[in-house]
């Protein structure tokens, strides 16, 4: 069965070249599969690529916020600390203050 075949329209001395309709169905299905399988590749491709970005932006987020979270309690505890340096200085001063009669003059 040929692709190309030699028809009449009902008269045998007019014949013209005609493609076989089954043919032709056969090679435009096979054409719409394979764009359409490009296109699905296609879209595998690009929707493989945003995950991998998204994946990677969401672990690039999830870093920074625990860094930033680390950071803000050692602040913390540095603040605290500092903070009973600060008290336990205040304490001294005033017993200094109180042992050397510094008190007593400031009050005239």
């Amino acid at each position: 069965m040929g692709v190309i075949k030699l028809v009449t329209n009902g008269d045998s001395t007019t014949q013209f070249r005609a493609v076989s309709l089954g043919h032709a169905v056969t090679i435009g299905f096979g054409l719409l599969s394979i764009i359409g399988a490009q296109q699905t590749w296609l879209w595998a491709g690009a929707h493989e690529r945003e995950m991998i970005v998204t994946s990677i932006r969401n672990q690039i987020t999830t870093d920074l916020a625990a860094h930033s979270n680390v950071d803000d309690r050692r602040f913390d505890q540095f603040e605290r600390r500092l903070s009973i340096v600060e008290e336990k200085m205040d304490d001294a001063q005033k017993q200094i203050n109180v042992n050397t009669g510094i008190i007593g003059t400031m009050k005239r």
